[in-house]
């Protein structure tokens, strides 16, 4: 009877022994998930910083493209009124059958050219 009690203790022993390695070997995992888990938590917050970073850059860059097609578009329009004063100039030198030499230009009084040169430009 002690023999057979002695062979039951051992039998239970062997299992407590499996239970414990197969135990070991999942918290073994587990830790290494727990990392795994930990670096993934850090190149997410890196990735959140670069894509915030990358939205600022890219509301900047059109910021600078919107600037970059209004000045492109007043400069059109100062061109395009600069075109058209010539052609009235040209309109009426042929008119007077004379021209005056372009160091003889008439001089405006400031009030009257900045005024001019707001209706131009818009500014």
């Amino acid at each position: 009877m002690l023999a057979r009690r002695y062979e039951e203790l051992r039998s239970d022993n062997n299992k407590l022994q499996a239970m414990l390695a197969d135990t070991q070997n999942m918290l073994a995992t587990s830790q290494q998930r727990a990392k795994l888990v930990e670096s993934l938590q850090q190149r997410v917050e890196v990735l959140a910083d670069e894509k915030a970073q990358l939205l600022r850059e890219a509301s900047h860059t059109a910021h600078v493209r919107d600037l970059f097609a209004s000045v492109k578009d007043k400069t059109r329009e100062v061109q395009d009124e600069a075109q058209r004063v010539l052609r009235e100039v040209e309109r009426g030198s042929r008119n007077d059958g004379s021209r005056r030499p372009s160091t003889m230009q008439e001089k405006r009084p400031p009030a009257v050219a900045a005024r001019a040169h707001q209706k131009v430009t818009g500014w």
